[in-house]
């Protein structure tokens, strides 16, 4: 049973076995790894199309990442295509991420994928951190019903009591 927020980060509850914080981000995040994850596994990523495409311009490292794992970004809904010099053409973003910045949020993923020292596959780097960047933020108000909502998703996940990067939910 949901009680409330506390300020704005973690939704207070009450269960069987007593009183549960709640990461709002974290909880938000793992439901929404294991739903990116499912999409993927079923080729049925919603990808949000732009009017004109936007230019972006990478340093060489980035352009070289993007470059050796270009297949994965298309996957997750990021349409790229080489526009000369460092340059990319960014044609559509995954859905989720629609009242993101396209640009900060696709060089920001891109540099995390590239950066984190996990030893999991590049995949699971940007499924991890298109999920971080889709999921609420610490901060958002939440009303009952969206955190009730939040709870429902989260008990069906594989993995409750962690987000994609480990945090405890």
């Amino acid at each position: 049973k949901v009680i409330g927020q506390v300020q704005n980060l973690y939704i207070v509850t009450e269960g069987d076995s007593g009183m549960y914080l709640i990461d709002q981000h974290a909880a938000h995040e793992r439901v929404l790894y294991e739903k990116i994850q499912s999409e993927i596994l079923k080729n049925m990523v919603n990808k949000q199309g732009f009017l004109e495409p936007l230019v972006i311009n990478l340093s060489p490292f980035q352009n070289e990442v993007l470059t050796e794992n270009i297949d994965a970004w298309r996957a997750y809904g990021f349409d790229v295509e080489d526009f000369g010099l460092n340059s990319v053409l960014l044609r559509s973003i995954p859905a989720d991420l629609n009242n993101a910045n396209p640009e900060e949020t696709f060089i920001s993923i891109l540099d995390e994928a590239a950066s984190e020292e996990v030893s999991s596959d590049f995949d699971s780097k940007i499924c991890a951190s298109l999920a971080c960047h889709s999921a609420v933020r610490a901060g958002d108000k939440l009303d009952t019903l969206e955190m009730e909502n939040l709870l429902l998703q989260l008990q069906q996940t594989n993995q409750p009591n962690n987000c994609a990067h480990g945090r405890p939910t």
